[in-house]
């Protein structure tokens, strides 16, 4: 009976060597090694290295958009929405909005001056490096009362995070983030049709406020001129990223 205090240890021994062993086993049958830290990191790793999947509906999608705009060029949609995407990034890494494409449409550029100035008045960081787009595919296409709705996906990879001063608040700045963005193009057919004006997209080129009326000449938050948008051509309104 004199030993029986040591009873409580022992238990307790042999149940940390049975979860050691246990652990091991696990970490080698899931990552093929024993250490579960090296395992985690490695699993870590080949995450940060594989692209993300796109839910591409160009079979079915691309015959159609064929038939209603003949002369329309989805290759020249796809390949101006990666760069303003990529211009995008770097107004935003360097808050700087005279980096964004020249051909950016307004409510690209008004979404960007609003991010930028969220930034600032955050004080935080936006980082965008080393970024390369694997593929952009069209996912969705849509007609509804007068409107023309193009939407397309991207998936890219790069160093993405947010900080603030100088600490990672978002992201990882010592692996690849794999990421998807969905790029939203429209095109108005017959603006009479559209009853629902913010439907349309339009946004003050200043401060980002929805226009109300097709017809407003100053933006009704901040007095900023508005000039005529030809709703008649295709516009890249907005990107999200997924």
């Amino acid at each position: 009976m004199k030993y029986i205090w040591f009873v409580p240890s022992l238990i307790i021994l042999l149940l940390i060597v049975y979860g050691y062993f246990r652990i091991r086993k696990f970490s080698r049958e899931i990552f093929g090694v024993v250490n579960l830290v090296e395992g985690l990191k490695n699993q870590r790793l080949e995450n940060s290295l594989r692209p993300k999947s796109l839910n591409s509906m160009e079979p079915v999608l691309l015959p159609r958009i064929r038939s209603d705009f003949p002369g329309l060029n989805v290759e020249e949609l796809k390949a101006r929405a990666e760069r303003i995407l990529l211009s995008s990034f770097r107004a935003l890494a360097s808050k700087d909005i005279g980096l964004l494409s020249e051909d950016s449409d307004k409510e690209i550029h008004g979404k960007i001056l609003t991010q930028i100035q969220e930034l600032r008045d955050n004080k935080t960081d936006m980082v965008f490096k080393d970024i390369r787009i694997h593929k952009t595919v069209v996912s969705d296409y849509k007609k509804d009362k007068g409107q023309v709705w193009i939407t397309l996906q991207s998936a890219l990879e790069g160093i993405i995070y947010t900080s603030r001063d100088g600490l990672v608040v978002e992201g990882d700045k010592d692996y690849l983030t794999q990421a998807v963005y969905r790029l939203y193009y429209l095109y108005v057919q017959d603006p009479n049709l559209v009853k629902d004006r913010d439907a349309i997209g339009l946004n003050c080129p200043n401060c980002g406020a929805p226009v109300k009326n097709l017809g407003d000449k100053y933006c009704l938050y901040c007095g900023s001129g508005i000039s005529e948008v030809n709703l008649r051509v295709w516009r890249m309104l907005d990107f999200k990223r997924e």
